[in-house]
């Protein structure tokens, strides 16, 4: 915010190949600049968005990287042929964790694709917003309700979180 405020894009680098950070830039940019005072009070979803922009800067220096496993698949009881036939509303649980850091997904097949749901914890606490999902190569920011919302024409066959010092890679996700 400090950032589009002053005009100083300190993350241009980012900006260049962000097209969700730099939208955000330029409309907080523009809404400073449209009134006396600025931008008084931006939607929940903006100021988590705003929030994540250091996360989506690459880390330099990774002082926790963490290999995860699965440790609940909702698919793990079904044979192989009837998982072939998944259609539209087949759902499929994914508990995943890596030292004391669990991610759980849904993923929902629909016509067109999957809709995906993912919630980082440690422990019994969320902490979603302090990572980044990443998902065959996209880079996810938490929404306010501290989820990871994202449609997708496969389901992810790699994910991984990423925070300003952890980095922490899930390995290949098998979708049969």
């Amino acid at each position: 915010m400090k950032a589009a405020q002053s005009g100083s894009a300190v993350f241009a680098a980012h900006f260049a190949e962000c097209p969700d950070c730099r939208e955000l830039y330029n409309i907080y940019r523009a809404q400073a600049r449209s009134t006396e005072h600025g931008l008084e009070r931006p939607s929940d979803d903006a100021v988590a968005s705003l929030y994540a922009i250091p996360l989506m800067e690459r880390v330099r220096k990774v002082v926790r990287k963490l290999k995860g496993y699965i440790t609940y698949d909702s698919w793990s009881p079904l044979p192989d042929l009837q998982l072939r036939d998944t259609g539209r509303g087949a759902e499929r649980r994914l508990r995943l964790e890596a030292d004391d850091i669990t991610l759980e997904l849904s993923a929902e097949r629909q016509t067109n694709g999957w809709d995906l749901t993912a919630r980082a914890y440690c422990g019994d606490q969320v902490v979603t917003s302090d990572y980044i999902l990443t998902s065959d190569g996209l880079r996810i920011t938490a929404s306010v309700h501290q989820c990871f919302f994202w449609s997708s024409q496969k389901p992810p066959r790699r994910l991984g979180l990423r925070s300003t010092d952890t980095s922490i890679d899930f390995g290949h996700l098998r979708w049969k």
